[in-house]
């Protein structure tokens, strides 16, 4: 039985491990702000406490730095997706402790290797938006993502860094939430050189720290000299492609563009995904992930089969002995 208890504890080891907060002692304001920048550019993930000695860091002017590079105004809700996706602009207030700085950078760019791949996908598939309307390319963009994201519901937005917010989730994973379709179809658009733009439903606001968060995140997209609201579904529903303002029925935006009152008159077009063979190194990996996982699950099914007809065999011997 003790046996057993040990095995269980040494079981349950990784489950009760938590990232420890990272101190980092400085002696001055300017100090302060350097550590504030390489943390957000370190691009680790972590907490931190900046700690410092009574009197020797100008608090306000640190708290006026990072408001200003690291919160984003509620009135700044409409950005392209390099300021978006690349960078989150949903910031984590700076909180101040008994002569330190608490900083959680859960605002995470994504990495230089993703990045590359994300170029890479798209050299293999923006070929097959060439000769396309504006049209056929918007619809185009909009069911490759709606066909292929599948939409994350657990949990996500409680670490940002692991929240499919990227284009490169979006696209590359296969896994996203509305921050990140929205992100991808902006990405293309921008490659396929469309208008367009990212914008949040603000659910709620902090005066006194001037930050928000998001209910929901979509896009706006030029086409015919109007703009028009995307709001990508999933499963190939094609219901949130170019909608009007007035159908929308979502009054918690505050656009700066006029969005148009009629919806997009959306004619079907032949298209196919199907003959390109797009298969990232993320595919790849999956792939053989999967097949890892399945031939694990014989191994397993095997033993089991196994341990039953020893059973069995033990249990009728016992019978005969009797």
């Amino acid at each position: 039985m003790k046996k057993i208890i040990f095995f269980i504890t040494l079981l349950l080891i990784p489950f009760c491990c938590f990232a420890e907060e990272i101190d980092i002692n400085v002696n001055n304001t300017d100090e302060v702000i350097r550590t504030i920048d390489e943390i957000y550019n370190s691009r680790e993930p972590g907490k931190y406490n900046i700690r410092f000695s009574e009197n020797t860091v100008d608090v306000n002017r640190v708290n006026e730095y990072y408001k200003n590079k690291y919160i984003t105004d509620i009135n700044i809700n409409t950005y392209k997706y390099k300021d978006y996706a690349f960078i989150q602009p949903i910031r984590f207030p700076l909180i101040l402790n008994d002569n330190s700085f608490y900083l959680d950078n859960l605002n995470k760019k994504i990495t230089k290797e993703e990045e590359e791949k994300l170029e890479k996908f798209s050299e293999q598939f923006l070929p097959l938006f060439k000769g396309k309307s504006d049209y056929e390319k918007i619809y185009m963009a909009y069911s490759y993502i709606s066909s292929n994201a599948i939409y994350q519901s657990e949990g996500v937005f409680e670490n940002l860094i692991d929240a499919y917010v990227s284009a490169y989730d979006a696209l590359i994973e296969h896994k996203t939430v509305c921050i990140g379709s929205a992100t991808a179809f902006s990405y293309l658009m921008d490659k396929l050189g469309i208008e367009s733009y990212i914008v949040d439903q603000i659910g709620g606001y902090d005066e006194t720290n001037r930050t928000y968060y998001s209910l929901h995140t979509y896009n706006i997209v030029k086409l015919d000299n109007k703009w028009y609201i995307v709001d990508i579904k999933y499963g190939n529903d094609m219901s949130g492609l170019l909608i009007s303002n007035k159908n929308y029925k979502n009054d918690k935006y505050n656009y700066d563009i006029v969005v148009s009152d009629e919806d997009y008159n959306r004619p079907e077009f032949n298209y196919s995904f199907d003959n390109v063979n797009i298969i990232n190194d993320s595919d790849k990996k999956n792939k053989m992930d999967n097949t890892k996982d399945e031939s694990i699950y014989y191994v397993v099914l095997v033993l089991v089969l196994i341990i039953i007809f020893l059973v069995i065999i033990l249990f009728t011997r016992k019978k005969k002995n009797k």
